[in-house]
């Protein structure tokens, strides 16, 4: 992946998180899962692209977490 590209998700997956935490912040229920959810699909794959387990494996649990949120 060329640097822009990788720029492009990383801020990305930073927008994306600020807004599912303003939804959150404002009760607005279940866009603000989806979104984090998102966010969590977003960081996963920058994580794998940086080689960072710390990154993914987090983002990979949280994503699950968001899930299971979404259908309880």
């Amino acid at each position: 992946m060329k640097p822009a590209q990788e720029s492009l998700l990383k801020w990305s997956a930073h927008a994306v998180v600020i807004a599912a935490t303003l939804a959150t912040a404002f009760d607005i229920t279940p866009a603000n899962k989806v979104l984090f959810l998102i966010g969590c699909t977003l960081w996963t794959w920058v994580g794998m692209i940086w080689r960072q387990p710390s990154l993914w494996s987090l983002n990979v649990f949280c994503g699950v977490i968001y899930l299971i949120g979404l259908y309880r």
